[in-house]
């Protein structure tokens, strides 16, 4: 109700408005969108204050984290957990501080030393699968398939792997030279578009199911651009994370 009630206002008195009144009944008096218009580079506000548990607008001022949506999921959680597969494999993703997003890919500074899209694998899913630390992998879902480099860690726990986002600029038409340079593999061929998140209805991009085969070296192309076909490795372009 108090969605259409805002949406109600905003079309009839307009976004600017609404901002206008926010600021002016904000917490810093004489705050107002006029007078943040003519600072350009934004206004002191001074030193951060806490605002808990003030901001709390429930009547005992706590934070009420056990609402009825979640909790009427946790038998559904519950039967998935009771049927789960422990032998699959599942990938995930991960994020590196020198390559946040694709863009940074294409700055020398930022990529150079070790390669950072390999994927990350447990000694124990390693052994189990006959693969070597910098061996070539070919990865597998429902829906695509690419090659890999292999960084056997025990960061990870076993049964999963995990493969960063933002690569796959080996595509014909990418013109950043750096970037084609460490083009990697996008994490975004094996999403599967089946996988929705339940209780969120949002995609699945972690925990996707997936197989693994050791690839000789004498058998891999990285220089191969299409994971749709036999080739053993893809690449696209990926921003994705998952978010990835």
């Amino acid at each position: 109700m108090a969605t259409k009630v805002e949406r109600l206002l905003i079309s009839v008195l307009g976004p600017k408005f609404i901002l206008d009144q926010g600021l002016r009944r904000g917490p810093y008096k004489g705050l107002n969108l006029k007078k943040l218009k003519k600072n350009l580079h934004g206004v002191d506000l001074g030193p951060l204050k806490p605002m808990l548990p003030q901001a709390l607008k429930h009547k005992d001022q706590k934070i009420h984290l056990n609402v009825d949506f979640y909790q009427a999921d946790l038998d559904r959680v519950q039967a998935m957990m009771q049927d789960y597969d422990d032998t699959q494999i599942l990938l995930i993703g991960r994020r590196h501080v020198r390559s946040n997003n694709s863009w940074l890919h294409n700055s020398q500074r930022l990529v150079k030393g070790k390669s950072r899209c390999t994927l990350m694998l447990h000694p124990e899913t390693a052994e189990q699968h006959g693969i070597k630390d910098g061996q070539y992998v070919r990865v597998t879902s429902r829906v695509g398939s690419v090659v890999i480099t292999a960084e056997v860690t025990d960061e990870l726990m076993p049964g999963v792997v995990s493969i960063p986002h933002g690569f796959g600029h080996g595509r014909k038409g990418v013109k950043q030279k750096i970037a084609q340079a460490h083009a990697g593999v996008s994490v975004n061929d094996l999403t599967d578009d089946t996988l929705i998140d339940t209780l969120s209805g949002n995609a699945a991009v972690n925990g996707v199911p997936v197989q693994l085969e050791a690839v000789a070296p004498e058998t891999s192309n990285l220089d191969t651009t299409d994971s749709k076909t036999d080739s053993p490795t893809t690449t696209s372009d990926s921003e994705s994370s998952s978010a990835a």
